[in-house]
């Protein structure tokens, strides 16, 4: 094993990263995948596909389809969750790479615990039922937006969009917070930390709009279907670690050798302040979820070679942008709009392009792998030798 073996980490996006159409064309990338998710899980994923598969076969009905997708929060998890299993497996088995370390942000972390874990891989038709079920997941921070109602008092008829928009800030976190202070905002959350020129936040309408003035940064009006990382989750907490609660920290073949961080504390799993992993959870949702602090602690660990696995490839981006002008290489293993056999090749050189042991010989079929013998060219005998010519 090299010494770029030894620094790769394998990275998760959040809850907000799975789009309509994800991993449309990976069973032809890897006709294997299929056993794989049979060996691996139960009813997350056999309960139907339909929510992130295109089955339409018009943009209009397309449209619509991948708008309820965004919408739906439980399906969101369950292709972010899915799709992070599958492609570390392809990481893994198929093309050879072999990580030391794994992090993920906000519900990639828990993307980590079933992609090092095939325990937790076998519970995933309890995680569905359970999130099928919780009013915290379908209506308290989603949906209908309960809790955020009840916190801010907010009258049951009032419009979504009103009181919990998202925008993305070209900003850094300190002056987000700074602005938030000064503005006196009331109903404006920083949420999360993308890296250090970007965050998220969400809140009511105006008095984002209020804080985009206040700051005047550049800003984009994203798609925020679920309150998470702020004290309205703080009286839910044991409620979301209980829907995790079958969940194990990762201890079998597939963690061996491999530390797993979380963004609790931004420290090693093994080293986590909570006493159960459930609770672990429960406080992951409540805090900001800063990128930015976990891939600076990973990266001061000596693992400067990540690999993002799941959906698009926004963490990699990020990570380009927290480490500039430190050593270190970003790549994902998936990007949106770009066929997946593309994506993953010019992950493929890069990596092998650093050192890393890799391979792709598992992608193609072994009879082209073989190449074909050497012709040797005889002279024909009724061809005169050209010294012979006059």
């Amino acid at each position: 094993m090299c010494s770029s073996d030894l620094r790769v980490a394998f990275v998760y996006g959040d809850g907000a990263s799975p789009y309509y159409g994800l991993g449309r064309n990976l069973n032809r990338l890897v006709p294997s995948l299929h056993e794989v998710v049979n060996e691996k899980t139960t009813d997350m994923w056999t309960e139907g596909d339909e929510a992130w598969y295109a089955r339409q076969t018009d943009a209009e009905s397309t449209r619509k389809t991948a708008a309820r997708f965004a919408d739906n929060t439980v399906d969101m998890f369950r292709s972010g969750v899915y799709h992070s299993v599958c492609h570390t497996e392809v990481a893994r088995r198929v093309l050879g790479i072999t990580p030391k370390a794994a992090f993920g942000l906000s519900m990639g972390e828990v993307a980590m615990l079933f992609a090092f874990s095939d325990a937790n891989s076998k519970q995933s038709d309890e995680m569905t039922r359970r999130l099928r079920s919780s009013p915290v997941w379908t209506r308290e921070l989603s949906v209908k937006f309960d809790a955020l109602r009840k916190a801010w008092n907010i009258p049951a008829g009032a419009p979504v969009e009103d009181f919990w928009q998202g925008h993305v800030l070209h900003a850094s976190r300190a002056q987000v917070e700074a602005g938030i202070a000064r503005t006196g905002v009331q109903h404006v959350r920083l949420v999360i930390v993308n890296d250090d020129r970007t965050c998220i936040i969400a809140g009511k309408k105006d008095e984002c709009a209020t804080l985009i003035a206040h700051l005047n940064c550049k800003a984009g009006k994203i798609h925020q279907a679920m309150v998470g990382h702020c004290e309205v989750v703080a009286p839910l907490q044991k409620d979301v670690g209980q829907i995790h609660g079958m969940l194990e920290t990762p201890q079998g073949a597939l963690a061996r050798g491999v530390e797993l961080f979380t963004c609790v504390g931004n420290v090693p799993l093994r080293k986590m302040r909570h006493s159960t992993l459930s609770e672990n959870i429960g406080a992951l949702y409540t805090e900001v979820a800063d990128f930015s602090k976990i891939v600076t602690t990973v990266a001061d660990q000596g693992y400067d070679i990540f690999v993002e696995l799941g959906a698009g490839d926004l963490r990699a981006a990020a990570i380009g942008n927290i480490l500039e002008g430190r050593r270190h290489l970003a790549v994902a293993i998936d990007r949106k709009g770009i066929n997946p056999w593309s994506q993953v090749m010019r992950m493929m050189a890069k990596l092998i392009g650093n050192g890393v042991s890799a391979h792709v010989s598992q992608l193609y079929h072994r009879d082209l792998l073989v190449p074909p013998p050497v012709k040797k060219n005889r002279l024909r005998r009724d061809i005169p030798d050209r010294k012979s010519v006059v």
